[in-house]
């Protein structure tokens, strides 16, 4: 049985920080030794999530922070966002958790067909094997799973 292993580290919100984002999910995972399509798709979702919560969360307040936890254990790697700006509202969440479709599939060759927002997270569902999302007390939790 494989250790957990963490590394947890803050960033504030800043559209600046995703580079360092990025380079930190990828040091974290070199070990791990994945198929370069699973890297990227972590490194996708994190950086989506994390733009999410600048742009959305705490409307580009520089002088907030999002917590990000990296982990692996058994068969997967976590990676975990928190922050204390704006909970997503609950009918995208209940939308995107039931794969609901409701929310209509943009046609890749007419930008017009293009939702203005809300890709983002479909995004995120799609790259990863599991999604959870909680907001508690003024902090949010977004839970990010893939299955290596």
């Amino acid at each position: 049985m494989m250790e957990k292993v963490n590394t947890v580290f803050r960033l504030p919100t800043s559209l600046d920080n995703l580079e360092t984002l990025s380079s930190a999910i990828r040091q974290f995972i070199a070990q791990l030794e994945l198929d370069p399509a699973v890297v990227y798709q972590l490194e996708l979702a994190t950086c989506e999530a994390f733009s999410n919560i600048v742009r959305h969360g705490v409307n580009h307040d520089p002088g907030q922070y999002v917590g990000v936890t990296l982990s692996y254990a058994e068969g997967g790697v976590e990676i975990v966002l928190s922050d204390c700006g704006k909970p997503i509202p609950q009918a995208v969440l209940h939308a995107l958790e039931g794969r609901s479709k409701s929310l209509p599939a943009p046609d890749p060759r007419r930008q017009a067909t293009w939702p203005e927002r809300g890709m983002g997270l479909k995004l995120i569902f799609a790259m990863m094997d599991d999604v959870s999302y909680r907001s508690l007390e003024g902090r949010n939790e977004l839970i990010l799973i893939k299955h290596v």
